[in-house]
């Protein structure tokens, strides 16, 4: 679900107004009718154990520790995404990032109705066993089923960090702006199958720069945001798509 939308918008302005109002009206039109979005979050068609129904009982939900594709490939690198092949472009990402990004999936995950949450740091050291290849493999599908099979999961959750650039500046003047690029899966273990995912990529720009952005940046009252409001704002986009048990 592609949330990038845009549209030529006018409207009907009266003659009695001064031009400074005309403007204001037709502003404020703008912001309401036209937004530009980088946030993205699919779901397939593929549905999830029906255990919960069933049983009564949650589903089990496995967090991997997030992956800090920089590490691996440097900065200004193309990169695909293990598992959908999405293009991002690497940058640098702070030492805490990864942590902070599964911390905060973690919270929006508990929050959901029906599921039951195991965090990254009760599922490290089955995801290092099975990765067992350096820092630079990934785990396909098959292996990531396996993986949630061992931790008596019935989805695991993996997620890829490409980009986590702070801020440089203050609210109102930035030298350089806040940039993020990350990528989340939920890979059921019976069957390997992706049934959702959701990618945020995006580096804060003035006005001046993209006018369809008129409406982040109304949302975000003319401030330069840090990386981590920008990742709190992406992710609660994303996970509006998350499927229920």
């Amino acid at each position: 679900m592609n949330h990038i939308a845009r549209q030529n918008c006018g409207g009907s302005h009266s003659v009695s107004l001064p031009l400074f109002r005309k403007i204001a009206v037709i502003g404020i039109f703008t912001l309401f009718a036209c937004a530009a979005q980088t946030t993205v979050s699919e779901k397939s068609d593929t549905t999830l154990p029906n255990r919960a129904v069933e049983a009564a009982q949650p589903l089990g939900v496995a967090v991997l520790p997030v992956k800090n594709m920089t590490t691996i490939y440097g900065e200004n690198t193309s990169v695909r995404s293990p598992l959908t092949g999405k293009m991002f472009i690497t940058g640098p990402v702070t030492e805490e990032a990864p942590i902070l990004l599964a911390e905060r999936m973690v919270a929006l995950l508990e929050e959901i109705p029906g599921y039951d949450v195991l965090p990254p740091e009760r599922t490290r050291v089955v995801y290092e066993q099975e990765l067992s290849g350096g820092p630079s493999r990934f785990l396909d599908r098959q292996s990531l089923a396996r993986l949630g099979q061992r931790l008596g999961v019935d989805a695991v959750m993996v997620s890829h960090i490409y980009r986590f650039r702070e801020r440089q500046g203050n609210r109102l003047a930035a030298r350089s702006p806040a940039s993020v690029a990350f990528d989340m899966q939920l890979v059921l273990t019976d069957r390997g199958r992706i049934v959702w995912n959701g990618h945020a990529d995006e580096t804060q720009s003035a006005l001046s720069e993209d006018l369809f952005q008129i409406g982040k940046f109304i949302r975000r009252q003319g401030r330069w945001i840090t990386a981590g409001e920008m990742t709190d704002a992406s992710l609660s986009m994303i996970f509006e798509s998350f499927p229920s048990p």
